[in-house]
């Protein structure tokens, strides 16, 4: 008899524990929890966003930002947000991957090398007519952030996206790596970035396991663009279109910032461009072999703007490191260092469409486009875009 009593009551306590923290949906079933973003119409404050958020049933923490708010609701909630006025969009907060597709061991710190990818870009030639080597120029890195304490890197600040107040030092390589292609010190050890001389900001939005959130990757851009960045390079890329992160990088382009976006190594599959390389206000970058043909492995789609080395590229890593690595993530930030290249010339009348004597992005675009070595196909494609990126003809 006691035996059945303290089993009884067992059953009684773990319900009351169910009860107090799992939202049930009336049929006795826990509901399912999805994270979401929520983006509003107008200027609310947060206090007013929070007033919309618990209107709609919602009784947890959430977390704002500039663009938006982030909490995890059930089905019942989410409807309701979707129907209000005053919301613009609900989409779910999906994860987001780096688009590192081989990753080789830190190798020994080299005796002052380039990669093949610098020598295919002719970069060196293109350093004799813009002089600077991106001189002033603010490059955003939206990653896994970068190595703090690299010798071969520069870091002229950062924020953590994740962790507000977190530090934005890479712990993962994968960021370190693409800031490495772009902006390498020109030393006498190490490699040599396309840009050496570019101000390289370091935007954590990936953890140490080279993933995050969609919301993460929202507040970099925006962070981008009330920090005035110039090129922000995303080497990343997820299945679902994101009508917040559009309208983000949308903004971005308008004030005047280039955004680079690796294609995706989704290859050798159709059509198979991944997002945010999709927005036409973006330059998508595939990834070609040494031998200039197409990686295997690199997506390929209408979306595609231009080609640059991918597949075996050496560059900083880790803390003090240096790693070999493959993927459309390693194509993407040799774009993004020529552009930088392109904002220390002078603009030419023939390209300045809008007569302010600055580059614009879609300025840039038509050089880099324009200047590009044809591959494949006679003209655009949709494995090389408008081909292989070229430094020198790009500044010439």
């Amino acid at each position: 008899m006691r035996k059945t009593k303290k089993i009884i009551t067992f059953f009684t306590i773990f319900s009351l524990i169910l009860a107090i923290f799992l939202p049930f949906n009336g049929t006795g079933a826990a509901e399912k929890q999805t994270r979401v973003i929520v983006s509003f119409k107008g200027s609310l404050s947060n206090s007013q966003r929070e007033q919309v958020i618990k209107g709609a049933g919602f009784r947890g923490s959430m977390d704002h930002f500039g663009q938006g708010s982030v909490m995890s609701v059930n089905k019942s909630v989410f409807n309701k947000l979707k129907k209000n006025n005053n919301v613009a969009y609900v989409e779910e907060d999906v994860k987001i991957y780096s688009l590192r597709r081989i990753g080789g061991p830190q190798i020994q710190q080299p005796i002052a090398t380039t990669s093949w990818g610098f020598k295919e870009l002719d970069a060196e030639n293109a350093w004799t007519i813009s002089t600077g080597k991106g001189l002033g120029v603010k490059v955003a890195v939206i990653d896994t952030g970068i190595s703090m304490i690299h010798p071969d890197l520069k870091v002229a600040g950062g924020v953590n996206t994740i962790s507000p107040n977190g530090k934005y030092n890479d712990d993962n390589g994968h960021g370190s790596h693409v800031a490495g292609i772009i902006a390498s010190q020109e030393n006498n050890f190490g490699t040599t970035g396309i840009a050496p001389n570019v101000s390289l900001y370091a935007v954590k939005a990936l953890d140490k396991n080279g993933s995050g959130y969609l919301s993460g990757i929202i507040r970099g851009v925006e962070w981008s663009i009330n920090n005035k960045m110039d090129i922000i390079n995303l080497s990343m890329g997820f299945d679902t279109d994101s009508s917040i992160l559009h309208d983000m990088i949308i903004k971005a382009k308008d004030a005047g910032i280039t955004v680079v976006v690796a294609a995706g190594n989704e290859g050798p599959d159709t059509d198979s461009i991944t997002y945010p390389a999709k927005y036409p206000e973006v330059i998508a970058v595939s990834a070609i072999t040494s031998d200039k043909s197409i990686a295997s492995w690199s997506s390929n789609g209408a979306e595609v703007d231009l080609a640059a080395p991918g597949e075996n590229i050496i560059s900083t890593y880790g803390s003090r490191g240096y790693a070999v690595e493959s993927g459309t993530s390693m194509a993407a930030p040799f774009v993004a260092g020529v552009a930088a290249l392109i904002k220390n010339t002078s603009i030419p009348s023939g390209y300045d469409t809008n007569s302010n004597g600055k580059w614009e992005p879609d300025e840039i675009m038509n050089k880099l486009g324009n200047s590009a070595t044809d591959l494949g196909a006679s003209g655009s494609d949709n494995y090389y875009g408008s081909g292989l990126v070229n430094a020198y003809n790009a500044v010439k």
